[in-house]
Protein backbone atom coordinates (compact mmCIF):
# COMPACT_ATOMS: atom_id res chain seq x y z
CA UNK A 1 0.00 0.00 0.00
CA UNK A 2 1.14 3.51 -0.98
CA UNK A 3 1.66 5.60 2.07
CA UNK A 4 -1.39 8.26 3.01
CA UNK A 5 -0.45 11.66 1.57
CA UNK A 6 -0.61 13.37 -0.96
CA UNK A 7 0.86 12.64 -5.07
CA UNK A 8 1.81 13.96 -8.06
CA UNK A 9 0.25 12.17 -10.73
CA UNK A 10 -0.57 12.25 -14.67
CA UNK A 11 -3.82 11.01 -16.36
CA UNK A 12 -3.21 7.90 -17.90
CA UNK A 13 -6.97 6.74 -19.09
CA UNK A 14 -10.66 6.92 -18.25
CA UNK A 15 -13.39 4.97 -18.73
CA UNK A 16 -16.90 4.73 -17.90
CA UNK A 17 -19.01 1.97 -16.39
CA UNK A 18 -21.62 1.12 -14.02
CA UNK A 19 -20.84 -0.19 -10.19
CA UNK A 20 -22.36 -4.32 -9.61
CA UNK A 21 -25.42 -2.50 -8.07
CA UNK A 22 -25.76 -0.33 -11.86
CA UNK A 23 -24.39 2.97 -10.36
CA UNK A 24 -22.70 4.78 -13.15
CA UNK A 25 -19.09 5.81 -12.93
CA UNK A 26 -15.89 7.19 -14.52
CA UNK A 27 -12.63 5.76 -13.33
CA UNK A 28 -9.59 7.77 -14.18
CA UNK A 29 -6.49 6.05 -13.92
CA UNK A 30 -3.33 8.16 -13.04
CA UNK A 31 0.52 7.18 -12.99
CA UNK A 32 1.90 8.53 -9.74
CA UNK A 33 5.49 10.38 -10.17
CA UNK A 34 6.09 12.15 -7.32
CA UNK A 35 4.87 12.19 -3.30
CA UNK A 36 4.62 15.30 -1.04
CA UNK A 37 7.29 15.71 1.53
CA UNK A 38 7.04 18.98 3.50
CA UNK A 39 7.52 21.57 0.86
CA UNK A 40 8.76 19.56 -1.65
CA UNK A 41 7.79 16.73 -3.99
CA UNK A 42 9.82 13.80 -3.64
CA UNK A 43 10.22 11.55 -7.24
CA UNK A 44 9.05 7.86 -6.52
CA UNK A 45 11.67 5.33 -7.12
CA UNK A 46 9.08 3.63 -9.35
CA UNK A 47 5.88 4.77 -11.13
CA UNK A 48 2.76 3.17 -9.64
CA UNK A 49 -0.42 3.80 -11.35
CA UNK A 50 -3.86 4.20 -9.38
CA UNK A 51 -7.22 4.44 -10.33
CA UNK A 52 -9.70 7.09 -9.04
CA UNK A 53 -13.31 6.48 -8.72
CA UNK A 54 -16.14 9.18 -9.74
CA UNK A 55 -19.62 8.15 -9.18
CA UNK A 56 -22.04 9.34 -10.79
CA UNK A 57 -25.70 8.46 -8.89
CA UNK A 58 -28.05 11.49 -7.84
CA UNK A 59 -26.15 12.58 -5.10
CA UNK A 60 -22.86 12.18 -5.91
CA UNK A 61 -22.83 13.45 -9.49
CA UNK A 62 -22.86 17.19 -8.28
CA UNK A 63 -19.29 16.47 -6.13
CA UNK A 64 -18.14 13.96 -9.63
CA UNK A 65 -18.75 16.19 -12.14
CA UNK A 66 -16.95 18.91 -10.61
CA UNK A 67 -14.24 16.66 -9.70
CA UNK A 68 -14.37 15.92 -13.72
CA UNK A 69 -14.20 19.41 -14.69
CA UNK A 70 -11.34 20.36 -12.78
CA UNK A 71 -9.40 17.65 -14.91
CA UNK A 72 -10.40 18.96 -17.90
CA UNK A 73 -12.96 16.50 -18.83
CA UNK A 74 -14.56 17.96 -21.95
CA UNK A 75 -18.01 16.19 -20.89
CA UNK A 76 -18.70 13.88 -23.62
CA UNK A 77 -19.00 10.82 -22.05
CA UNK A 78 -19.19 8.97 -25.24
CA UNK A 79 -14.95 10.24 -26.27
CA UNK A 80 -14.20 10.43 -23.05
CA UNK A 81 -11.64 12.96 -23.95
CA UNK A 82 -10.18 15.61 -21.66
CA UNK A 83 -8.91 18.99 -23.04
CA UNK A 84 -4.84 18.23 -22.03
CA UNK A 85 -3.83 21.47 -21.62
CA UNK A 86 -2.36 20.84 -17.86
CA UNK A 87 -0.81 17.66 -19.59
CA UNK A 88 -2.84 15.50 -17.57
CA UNK A 89 -0.80 16.65 -14.60
CA UNK A 90 -2.90 17.00 -10.77
CA UNK A 91 -2.65 16.49 -7.65
CA UNK A 92 -3.73 13.13 -5.92
CA UNK A 93 -4.89 12.61 -1.90
CA UNK A 94 -4.31 9.27 -0.66
CA UNK A 95 -6.29 8.01 2.36
CA UNK A 96 -7.19 4.56 4.09
CA UNK A 97 -10.62 3.67 4.57
CA UNK A 98 -11.69 -0.19 6.33
CA UNK A 99 -14.09 -1.70 3.82
CA UNK A 100 -15.24 -5.02 4.89
CA UNK A 101 -12.59 -5.53 7.49
CA UNK A 102 -9.98 -4.81 5.16
CA UNK A 103 -7.85 -1.15 5.26
CA UNK A 104 -7.30 -0.41 1.57
CA UNK A 105 -6.06 2.81 0.01
CA UNK A 106 -8.83 5.02 -1.17
CA UNK A 107 -8.05 7.72 -4.14
CA UNK A 108 -9.45 11.00 -4.73
CA UNK A 109 -7.90 14.68 -5.97
CA UNK A 110 -6.38 16.84 -3.61
CA UNK A 111 -8.55 19.68 -2.44
CA UNK A 112 -5.65 21.49 -2.69
CA UNK A 113 -6.55 23.34 -6.01
CA UNK A 114 -8.89 24.30 -8.77
CA UNK A 115 -12.01 23.95 -6.55
CA UNK A 116 -13.32 26.64 -8.96
CA UNK A 117 -13.92 29.65 -6.84
CA UNK A 118 -13.65 33.47 -7.41
CA UNK A 119 -10.22 35.05 -6.74
CA UNK A 120 -10.67 37.27 -3.58
CA UNK A 121 -9.22 40.61 -2.97
CA UNK A 122 -5.73 41.98 -1.08
CA UNK A 123 -8.41 42.81 1.66
CA UNK A 124 -10.07 40.24 2.04
CA UNK A 125 -7.19 37.88 2.22
CA UNK A 126 -5.60 40.13 5.19
CA UNK A 127 -8.49 39.48 6.93
CA UNK A 128 -8.46 35.98 6.69
CA UNK A 129 -4.92 35.68 7.56
CA UNK A 130 -5.59 38.40 10.26
CA UNK A 131 -8.81 35.79 11.59
CA UNK A 132 -6.73 32.39 11.44
CA UNK A 133 -3.80 34.19 13.45
CA UNK A 134 -6.15 34.97 16.11
CA UNK A 135 -8.01 31.86 16.16
CA UNK A 136 -4.64 30.29 16.33
CA UNK A 137 -3.59 32.00 19.17
CA UNK A 138 -6.78 31.42 20.88
CA UNK A 139 -5.86 27.80 20.32
CA UNK A 140 -2.48 27.20 20.66
CA UNK A 141 -2.64 25.76 16.97
CA UNK A 142 -0.04 25.90 14.85
CA UNK A 143 -0.68 26.98 11.12
CA UNK A 144 -1.13 24.50 8.61
CA UNK A 145 2.15 24.47 6.42
CA UNK A 146 2.22 25.68 2.47
CA UNK A 147 1.76 22.83 0.26
CA UNK A 148 5.01 22.27 -2.27
CA UNK A 149 5.06 23.70 -5.73
CA UNK A 150 4.30 21.63 -8.69
CA UNK A 151 7.43 19.28 -9.21
CA UNK A 152 9.21 19.21 -12.55
CA UNK A 153 8.45 16.89 -14.70
CA UNK A 154 9.04 14.54 -17.35
CA UNK A 155 5.20 14.35 -19.22
CA UNK A 156 5.08 14.97 -22.73
CA UNK A 157 3.20 18.06 -23.61
CA UNK A 158 -0.53 16.97 -25.43
CA UNK A 159 0.91 17.27 -28.72
CA UNK A 160 3.71 14.59 -27.96
CA UNK A 161 6.59 16.00 -28.79
CA UNK A 162 8.17 15.55 -25.55
CA UNK A 163 8.67 19.11 -23.85
CA UNK A 164 7.49 19.59 -20.32
CA UNK A 165 4.75 21.35 -19.43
Amino acid sequence: MMEQGNYWAVRESAEKGQTDSGKPCVVVEFKLTHRAAGKEWVPLDAEVNRKVYFYLSDKAAPYSLDKLERLGFLGDFDTMEFDGSDGGACELVCNYETYEGKTREKWDLSGRGGSGLQEVGSDVVRRLNALWKQRAKQQGSPAPPDPPPQPATTAAAPDGNGIPF
